[in-house]
């Protein structure tokens, strides 16, 4: 069986491993793994970042009949954490540092299985708690998903 998060989409394997290529953070991984981290089930050692696809969006099928092909256009997030918080109301340092590792070494990249390069879309200070400032890029690409209709 292929490998699921490889099939009909962007390999955000291969996003993690870039990310991972800075060493910069401690940890690349899922939305899972940033999900129990924020809950406090289990300890991520930052900095961290977690990839995820937050949307994707489809058009409608391109051929009436005999087969299958839809552009899709996928948003990326990747939610880092960084240890610090606000003093006399600014971020730390380090915040500004991660924003720019981040976008310095996605933005242009075309990931295996996108056919576009991936475009920023945004940038954003999520949540500053218990010695955690948690930022998140959004990036933008997209891929063509074709199929043969099974018999």
């Amino acid at each position: 069986m292929a490998d699921p998060e490889t099939l009909f989409g962007v390999d955000l394997k291969a996003v993690r491993e870039r990310l991972g290529a800075l060493e910069y953070f401690t940890s690349v991984d899922t939305v899972q793994a940033a999900t129990e981290a924020i809950t406090g089930a289990e300890v991520a050692i930052p900095p961290a970042a977690f990839v995820s696809i937050m949307q994707e969006n489809y058009a409608a099928n391109r051929y009436a009949a005999g087969g299958h092909a839809q552009r899709a256009t996928v948003e990326l997030s990747v939610l880092f954490c960084i240890p610090g918080e606000r003093i006399d109301g600014e971020l730390p340092d380090e915040v500004e540092r991660a924003r720019k590792l981040i976008l310095a070494v996605l933005i242009g990249w075309q990931p295996p299985g996108a056919d576009v390069a991936l475009e920023a879309r945004s940038y954003a200070v999520r949540m500053i708690a218990e010695g955690l400032v948690w930022g998140e890029w959004r990036f933008r690409t997209g891929f063509d998903m074709q199929a043969t209709p099974a018999p």
